[in-house]
């Protein structure tokens, strides 16, 4: 039985052709993209309510160190890209891990911020939810802020929720920046 081959002539064209309408999207002028990182660290606690067995339970949410390092691309800094860590330091110990993105106006001295994140504890659990944040950054310099933020944060699936519940969490955390 005999193979079809297409000619080594029509092939080669074919991958000129290609290449050359490839070469027609690459723009003439190559920049590189820049990445500003920071890091913000916090420390908080808030209230928690959840809701199974047909009662509401409301505690306050165990102490948590928040370690979030944002990256702004291109230099607009109206909008960062952030991968946080969560460490619940009370209770059984836990981490999740939290992909964000948030705007931020600066105003002084001050930038105010509101984002949204999806939180999704790893270990020793699983929990998955939506995140909603804000709060405001106070610069001391170039390379050091404080900061102050408050998060809502809504857990619908995981192995340590109620079968027919979900579970909020109001926060508020202190800390600083860093920028690199």
């Amino acid at each position: 039985m005999s193979s079809i081959r297409p000619p080594r002539a029509i092939l080669a064209a074919f991958v000129m052709t290609a290449l050359v309408g490839l070469a027609a999207f690459v723009p003439a002028t190559a920049s590189a993209q820049t990445l500003d990182l920071s890091v913000d660290t916090a420390l908080g606690s808030g209230v928690m309510a959840g809701r199974g067995d047909g009662e509401t339970v409301a505690r306050r949410t165990p102490l948590y160190l928040d370690v979030q390092t944002w990256g702004v691309i291109d230099g607009d800094v109206d909008t960062e890209y952030g991968l946080g860590l969560t460490m619940q330091l009370e209770g059984t110990p836990a981490l999740a891990v939290t992909p964000q993105v948030r705007l931020l106006r600066p105003v002084g001295p001050v930038s105010l911020f509101t984002g949204l994140g999806v939180p999704l504890f790893v270990t020793p659990f699983t929990r998955l939810g939506a995140e909603v944040l804000g709060g405001v950054i106070y610069d001391l310099g170039d390379a050091f802020a404080l900061l102050a933020e408050g998060q809502i944060d809504v857990y619908f699936a995981g192995s340590d929720l109620p079968d027919d519940g979900t579970v909020i969490q109001f926060n508020l955390g202190l800390g600083g920046r860093v920028r690199f």
